[in-house]
């Protein structure tokens, strides 16, 4: 079973992702923000990482920095619906700078992120 550590604040996109990971049978690892994650992720092994970019107490530049810095090579997709001051694209450029494997703007298509999830786990 796929396993996957999943990073969102938004309570709404939590769910939808939740429903969705679900309907597929994956395994599901969720948190509010990236507080913890890493070290989860070194505990929990996850196949692949979905991180919201924009969110309170630890963001997702800062964890995919703080995991890629620990030499962990999994994959991570970065998601953004961008934020009051800054365009979604401009967060999603700087998340591929800081390792993360891919990107994909929110609002997704579901189809779009599964592949990209089975793609990147095959």
């Amino acid at each position: 079973m796929l396993k996957i550590l999943l990073l969102e604040d938004d309570d709404f996109f939590r769910k939808s992702f939740l429903r969705l990971f679900h309907r597929h049978h994956y395994e599901v690892i969720d948190l509010p923000n990236g507080e913890g994650a890493v070290e989860i992720c070194e505990a929990e092994k996850p196949d692949i990482v979905i991180t919201d970019i924009l969110m309170p107490v630890v963001d997702g530049l800062s964890f995919i920095d703080s995991l890629r810095k620990t030499h962990n090579m999994t994959p991570v997709i970065a998601v953004s619906g961008g934020g009051k001051s800054i365009a979604p694209d401009l967060c999603l450029d700087i998340a591929g700078r800081y390792g993360a494997t891919a990107v994909i703007e929110k609002p997704f298509d579901n189809k779009e992120l599964i592949n990209m999830i089975e793609t990147m786990t095959q």
